[in-house]
């Protein structure tokens, strides 16, 4: 994938600081990272109760389908992790203020 690419809507962040910038970065990253263990938790919870259900048309068990949904969603926890201890990557955009 390029880099840059992807569009973002920051017209207000680009007017602070960049202090607030990398604060608000950080902040945003946070609450990604609480919404990611959130369903993370709750895939794990849900995955054995679905281990015995099987798809109508496939000999494969529901619980099955949640295990890249568990496996994204820690990784990019784990990613959400990196920024709010070691700040945003140094060509995250932020305005150089």
């Amino acid at each position: 994938m390029r880099r840059g690419v992807h569009i973002g809507v920051n017209m207000l962040a680009q007017q602070l600081p960049a202090g607030m910038q990398r604060g608000l970065h950080r902040f945003t990253a946070l609450l990604g990272l609480g919404l990611m263990v959130v369903v993370a938790w709750g895939t794990a919870a849900l995955m054995p109760e679905q281990l015995d259900e099987l798809l109508p048309t496939l000999p494969l068990s529901v619980g099955w389908l949640l295990v890249p949904v568990f496996v994204g969603t820690v990784h990019s926890a784990l990613h959400l992790l990196r920024i709010v201890v070691a700040g945003p990557a140094a060509d995250a955009g932020l305005s150089a203020e």
